[in-house]
């Protein structure tokens, strides 16, 4: 019997669908909790809970994944590198990762 984790929780159905696809894409085995609650009340399980779990083993990866998809984070910052020191990419002013290599310019 293996452990299971949460990784993600919504209070919209589809969104945690959407993460839960998203993991399979990548090789994980996702399960939902709650998901059917939404086909008892309608309106697409919107305000209702609902719960992504992966087998503990796979949690790390999942994260890192479910991370990424939130797309870069915006920083107020005017010393921002014109070029990742990483990389070599143009530096996107106010990004927090290159969007290349997603490391930190510092």
């Amino acid at each position: 019997m293996q452990d299971w984790i949460e990784v993600f929780h919504s209070d919209n159905t589809l969104v945690a669908q959407l993460k839960a696809r998203l993991l399979e894409q990548h090789g994980l085995t996702p399960i939902l909790r709650n998901e059917n609650l939404a086909a008892l009340v309608g309106m697409g399980g919107i305000g209702l809970p609902c719960r992504v779990f992966v087998p503990s083993i796979q949690a790390e990866k999942a994260s890192k994944i479910l991370l990424r998809s939130q797309g870069p984070t915006l920083v107020a910052s005017i010393e921002a590198p014109e070029y990742c020191p990483h990389c070599n990419a143009p530096w996107e002013v106010g990004f927090a990762l290159c969007w290349k290599c997603e490391q930190e310019p510092y």
